[in-house]
């Protein structure tokens, strides 16, 4: 994603709730920049995601910008529960040999598929039409309950596939349709609805995986949009603290206490 920063902070964040595996932060820096070095020297160092230049400058924004920070909040409760939901309560319990539910969960997909091309593979070049605020407004809201049953079929299948991606583009798409609908309705006060698509991929996948710095630095790493950093810091952390105990990674712990690697650091 050419986000070295982002994706070496995500990582000593995102095995925790509530607390970062400090331990962790030199070597995940060394292989961050290491990475970073190869692959940019292959591949150039061009941002992932072509947006304008953005720049926050109108404070009364930071009132449709909560908005979009709790319109992630239930989408992101619906995206975790249908994640493991069809997981536990549809796929494992079809009467078939478990090497065989994938193929129906790929069935699946491709069947949303064919009514909304858009919302298969990562839908990176999706998320960049709605940087460019390209995509109407019925369009993105329809890709987002599309994508998250076409994820959750995926995973709850026991398909292979991550969840960042998925995540990135639903809270684009959330974005999008909040900056639009702002734009709209208030023209005097939202003036480029690209930059709430930009703050909803940070926001959302902040709410969902518990890791608000990260996110923050990835999106403006990947979109190079450090102008938002202070809409991008406030809608973060509005859905981590609204999510309550739910979120995408089963495996999260609360923070070093509860957790198993641990216990031997902390029995006395």
């Amino acid at each position: 994603f050419r986000a070295p920063l982002g994706g070496a902070i995500t990582s000593i964040e995102v095995l925790y709730t509530e607390d970062f595996e400090t331990e962790a932060i030199i070597p995940c820096v060394m292989s961050s920049v290491v990475a970073y070095s190869f692959f940019t020297f292959i591949f150039g160092h061009q941002p992932i995601f072509a947006t304008p230049t953005l720049i926050f400058t109108d404070p009364r924004e930071l009132l449709i910008y909560a908005g979009l920070g709790l319109v992630c909040v239930p989408v992101g409760w619906l995206y975790s529960k249908s994640l493991y939901g069809l997981r536990d309560h549809l796929f494992r319990r079809i009467p078939i040999k478990p090497h065989f539910v994938p193929a129906i969960g790929g069935l699946l997909v491709g069947c949303i598929g064919l009514m909304t091309p858009k919302v298969l593979s990562g839908g990176y070049g999706t998320i960049q039409l709605a940087l460019l605020a390209k995509l109407r407004v019925s369009l993105m809201a329809a890709m987002v309950l599309t994508k998250i049953v076409a994820t959750s079929f995926t995973i709850g299948s026991g398909g292979s596939g991550g969840v960042f991606g998925p995540s990135l583009f639903i809270g684009a798409m959330l974005g999008g349709v909040v900056g639009k609908l702002g734009h709209h309705y208030f023209p005097h006060v939202v003036s480029n609805p690209t930059a709430f698509a930009l703050v909803g991929m940070a926001a959302f996948f902040a709410g969902v995986a518990k890791a608000p710095i990260g996110a923050l630095l990835m999106v403006s790493e990947m979109t190079r949009g450090y102008g938002l950093v202070v809409p991008l810091m406030f809608v973060s952390a509005i859905p981590v603290l609204l999510s309550g105990r739910w979120g995408i990674y089963e495996k999260q712990v609360k923070n070093k206490f509860a957790s198993p690697a641990h216990v031997s650091d902390l029995t006395i």
